[in-house]
């Protein structure tokens, strides 16, 4: 199978890229070096010269701030763009997958998501990937998949979590948001729900995340030191300190507060159903701190 995977250098497109080499297939990896997103023409010019089976768009303009600060630019990257995409996905007949984001909703009530369910974004960013999901299942219907992603971690660019098992093994106090909630998404098993969309997903939307209930990033931090602390890799103590999001002063772009998806649809289609968070955390947690010795408790 020929894949091309745009945001070949970002956490997903990445993973991607790796995932995809490593069972065998060809990967074009396009990273701005190669086009431009936001240079419609030559983007279009790009993707005709290519031969593929599948076309993967993880790429996107996805900092809030940043999108708040240059809103056309964002309008080309996460609508403008994809919407070419899913033109020469069409014309080629070929699968395309884009990735798209839990901000797409407003984020005012507590619960959990249906792909079903009214999206309406409040933020710039949410409002700029709506418009890119609705663009390309439009331009490519059912050759089109949309996958709406939230809290990504793993892979060789560090995230949140990344972030704090580091500062908890050396030693660091840890402060997180305890008023906003979703549900983090452990890169290795999106890589195989990618695999799964590419050969046989008939099109649509898809909330890729795994089970469970909603958790604050506070709560998932706690959740990264306990899991520390039973491997024996971390001595009890470790300071976890929760923050209200109205102190995150550094933030220009307000962040919807509820945006946890239910995942229920892609996981009945899946050859292995996806797990809670919880557990898939656990996995990454001992997978990356294989081979690390316990550290030695006086008794």
């Amino acid at each position: 199978m020929k894949l091309l995977i745009t945001g070949a250098n970002g956490r997903v497109g990445s993973a991607l890229c790796r995932y995809f080499l490593q069972r065998g297939d060809v990967v074009i990896p396009v990273t701005r070096a190669e086009v431009d997103l936001a240079d419609l023409d030559a983007l279009r010019l790009f993707l005709l010269d290519q031969e593929l089976d599948c076309l993967i768009n993880p790429a996107a303009m996805s900092a809030p701030d940043q999108c708040a600060r240059e809103p056309e630019l964002a309008q080309r990257i996460n609508a403008d763009a994809p919407a070419v995409m899913a033109e020469i996905a069409q014309l080629r007949g070929v699968r395309m997958i884009h990735f798209s984001t839990d901000y797409v909703f407003a984020g005012d009530h507590a619960g959990k998501r249906l792909e079903s369910q009214c999206a309406e974004p409040s933020t710039v960013y949410g409002r700029g990937k709506l418009t890119g999901e609705q663009r390309v299942l439009k331009n490519a219907p059912g050759l089109a998949s949309v996958l709406r992603v939230s809290w990504v971690y793993g892979g060789e660019r560090p995230g949140f979590v990344d972030q704090v098992m580091a500062q908890l093994l050396a030693g660091q106090s840890v402060r997180a948001v305890s008023d906003k909630w979703s549900i983090p998404t452990a890169l290795d098993d999106l890589c195989e729900w990618v695999s799964w969309l590419s050969t046989s997903s008939p099109g649509g939307i898809w909330h890729g995340c795994h089970a469970g209930e909603p958790v604050s990033w506070y709560a998932l931090a706690i959740a990264v030191q306990e899991t520390l602390q039973a491997g024996g890799w971390l001595a009890p103590g470790a300071c976890v300190h929760a923050q209200s999001i109205t102190e995150m002063s550094q933030w220009a772009a307000r962040r919807p507060i509820h945006t946890a998806m239910d995942s229920a649809k892609l996981s009945s289609h899946l050859p292995r159903p996806i797990v809670d968070w919880r557990d898939a955390l656990r996995r990454v947690i001992e997978k990356k701190m294989a081979g690390v010795p316990p550290i030695m408790l006086d008794a």
